[in-house]
């Protein structure tokens, strides 16, 4: 799968999807993505995600809402540069982790390349948690 983030119709010269990563900015953001496989190409397939930061401290407002309101003081805005549940990752690392900024025992499993097995690598693990962690793809 290739994409484009700029609103350009993909081609087999655009990035591919294991690329994708996170988005680099917290606003509007259209995706489009073509397969282009042996000379073939695909329809092409768009999405819009619209990502608040209303304090532009580059943590989205669902997640600091998520996370802040677990805390034994509940806050509505959080410090990305503070590592709050002291494992050495500030909040801002926690959310491109896709980890718990309240729980020190959260582990990120690395992406791996698809070797054509059957099941994809899981993703971002966030053990003992009682909210899900929030995937780093899409």
């Amino acid at each position: 799968m290739h994409f484009t983030l700029d609103g350009s119709t993909p081609t087999s010269q655009s990035p591919t999807l294991a690329n994708l990563g996170v988005f680099s900015s917290l606003r509007t953001t259209t995706v489009k993505a073509v397969g282009i496989h042996a000379g073939l190409t695909g329809p092409v397939t768009t999405a819009t995600f619209t990502v608040g930061d209303s304090n532009s401290n580059q943590l989205p407002d669902w997640w600091e809402q998520q996370y802040g309101s677990l805390r034994a003081t509940p806050v509505s805005v959080l410090d990305p540069t503070v590592d709050d549940d002291g494992d050495a990752r500030n909040n801002l690392t926690e959310f491109l982790a896709g980890t718990n900024p309240n729980q020190s025992d959260a582990v990120v499993t690395p992406l791996q390349a698809n070797t054509g097995a059957a099941s994809p690598s899981p993703g971002p693990v966030n053990r003992g948690a009682s909210t899900p962690c929030r995937p780093a793809w899409i």
